[in-house]
């Protein structure tokens, strides 16, 4: 399932990032890593940002960036 796709306060794993190397390193960088928890805290209406939940941390994410990152609801 993609990560646009998600439910909102549910626990999913990342399973799968799908990009070129500059796509990896930003995805890194913001602490998404394969088998990694988040969760969703909210999604803006309009196809607007994801505001995601790992450890103790917030991170908002565009749609377009979500739609690359597979994940498996735990």
């Amino acid at each position: 399932m993609k990560l646009s796709h998600a439910e909102i306060n549910k626990k999913y794993r990342i399973t799968a990032l799908y990009g070129g190397r500059m796509f990896q390193h930003r995805i890194l960088a913001l602490g998404l890593y394969v088998g990694e928890i988040i969760e969703i805290d909210r999604k803006a209406p309009f196809k607007g940002p994801l505001l995601i939940k790992i450890d103790s941390s917030t991170i908002a994410i565009g749609r377009n960036i979500a739609h690359r990152i597979d994940v498996e609801e735990i």
